[in-house]
């Protein structure tokens, strides 16, 4: 078994080294996590006195804290006739490529990355159509519909991670739709900074009971979680969660507990769970 863990260490330092080059690609699953959503916002008629508004939000990490909000309106009242989709940043964590406080339309295959132009703490436009005190206005890069990509990114301490959602938009001033199909997000074990530190000590390893015990050198922990091989989030434990965590419910596998600390840095620990 030690020597399993100890050629599953060198494969994922290789992965890691090479991770870091990878680019991510509207579209494109391969190497990331994949969440499919049932989203669906929609309205077919505009009656008078209307004024409806749905909102959907998304958590990006599993830690249960809401990360962006989608958002359609569509109103008949005074000064304001119409539809607009939107997509709002809820935290400093969270970003979405835009140009001109409009979301950036992506087609398949096209890059996501870093230097690209980043919102944050903000609201960007998907489709919009409406009359108002300027008389019409209309814009955002899905109007008047299309079905595509949006990029962003999420940080976690000093990591990044870069991922892409699929959505479908409809805005006039008589309806409107959005479906949000899913999100591809870089798996955890890519932005790990430590890959089997020394400042967390598992025991037993391996783990055959269903109950991990830990120790950790951190003082402030912020996240503790339990990802595969592949970089899946197995599970999520709240920092008060104590030094015992329950594993009974995961298959036979090498596993990987991450301790993200105050600092940003992710310690990770490899761990063989025999159930």
């Amino acid at each position: 078994m030690k020597t399993k863990i100890t050629c599953s260490i060198f494969i994922l330092s290789f992965a890691f080294a090479t991770a870091l080059q990878a680019q991510v690609l509207a579209g494109v699953s391969t190497g990331l996590e994949y969440t499919a959503l049932t989203i669906v916002q929609s309205m077919a008629s505009n009656p008078v006195d209307n004024y409806t508004v749905f909102t959907d939000s998304v958590d990006l990490n599993g830690d249960d804290i809401y990360d962006l909000a989608f958002s359609s309106t569509l109103s008949n009242v005074p000064d304001f006739g119409g539809a607009v989709i939107m997509v709002q940043c809820l935290n400093a964590h969270t970003e979405v490529m835009y140009d001109s406080l409009n979301l950036t339309y992506l087609n398949m295959g096209d890059p996501i990355v870093a230097d690209s132009s980043w919102l944050t703490n903000y609201s960007a436009s998907i489709a919009y159509h409406y009359f108002g005190f300027a008389g019409e206005t209309y814009g955002g890069n899905w109007f008047p519909e299309a079905e595509g990509y949006m990029g962003f990114r999420f940080t976690e301490g000093a990591n990044t991670r870069y991922g892409w959602f699929q959505l479908f938009a409809a805005a006039n001033t008589e309806s409107v739709t959005l479906e949000v199909y899913g999100f591809a997000i870089e798996p955890i074990i890519n932005s790990l900074t430590t890959l089997n530190s020394s400042a967390i000590q598992v025991f037993p390893n391996p783990v055959r009971s269903g109950t991990l015990f830990y120790t950790c050198d951190q003082q402030h922990i912020q996240s503790i979680r339990i990802v595969s091989e592949t970089g899946s989030v197995q599970k999520y434990f709240s920092k008060t969660s104590g030094n015992a965590l329950d594993v009974q419910d995961l298959a036979t596998g090498i596993y990987y507990l991450q301790i993200l600390s105050d600092s940003g840095q992710w310690d990770t620990k490899p761990i063989l769970i025999l159930n």
